[in-house]
């Protein structure tokens, strides 16, 4: 296993369990002790990992943030970036939604034409039941109550069954050199199984998000067709994406 591989999933099973021991992982890993701790070193250089005598744990882990206080967050943006990913769709597509705040929003905007969506947010799916003209498949699973939305194995499971032309995500933060990426391993799960269903990739992601680098990669920028977000990038910005700057649309 290289050297990159086992740090990748040291920070999955952090991210799962919370804490990691080193005697464990040098067991699993067939590595000294001093190997793992080099690892771990290295890990909390970019990481909210704090290490501690027996191994590590996460710093900070955050609870799923409840779905009406993800919306009322950058409301604007969102709409904005709304209106213009729907300027992508059209009648008869085959389309894939996450749960998140700024997919909602794009939701919201959906004309009651013929679609079909598949989604795992309760809300998406409650929502779009009142347009008769649109198909709406809702992936199940466990539910988080948090966000009203389905997780685990089966929802993945179920996903697969499907192949679309759109996929529509969003994601907590975007580098050129990670991607988009998460907190919570769930929804990243969730997240890439919807993108690899689909044709195109979209990701709708509001400013603030920006350079900022979250525990686990949902997708790296070249699986990613369109990053649409509400504001022009600045030369930094423009420097960080320079590969990536054909992606990007500014509504």
């Amino acid at each position: 296993m290289l050297v990159s591989e086992r740090q990748q999933d040291i920070l999955q099973r952090l991210n799962s369990n919370g804490s990691v021991y080193v005697e464990e992982l040098c067991s699993l890993y067939n590595v000294s002790s001093q190997t793992i701790r080099r690892d771990l070193a290295d890990l909390a250089l970019s990481y909210p990992i704090s290490r501690t005598r027996g191994g590590a744990t996460i710093l900070n882990s955050q609870p799923e943030i409840p779905h009406f206080m993800r919306s009322i967050e950058n409301a604007e943006a969102k709409k904005q970036i709304a209106q213009k990913a729907l300027t992508y769709i059209e009648s008869g597509d085959q389309i894939i939604l996450d749960s998140s705040s700024s997919v909602f929003a794009l939701a919201e905007l959906l004309p009651n034409m013929p679609l079909t969506v598949i989604t795992n947010s309760v809300y998406i799916t409650t929502l779009l039941s009142t347009k008769d003209k649109i198909t709406v498949i809702c992936a199940g699973g466990i539910l988080l109550s948090s966000s009203m939305c389905f997780v685990g194995r089966m929802t993945e499971a179920q996903l697969q069954n499907y192949a679309v032309q759109k996929a529509f995500i969003s994601s907590m933060g975007l580098t050129a050199e990670w991607g988009l990426s998460e907190l919570n391993e769930r929804a990243v799960m969730v997240k890439r199984a919807m993108l690899s269903i689909a044709n195109e990739t979209f990701a709708l992601i509001d400013s603030s998000k920006l350079g900022i680098r979250n525990l686990i990669q949902v997708s790296p920028l070249e699986k990613i067709d369109h990053i649409i977000t509400e504001k022009a990038l600045s030369k930094e910005q423009l420097l960080h994406f320079k590969n990536y700057e054909n992606r990007f649309e500014i509504t």
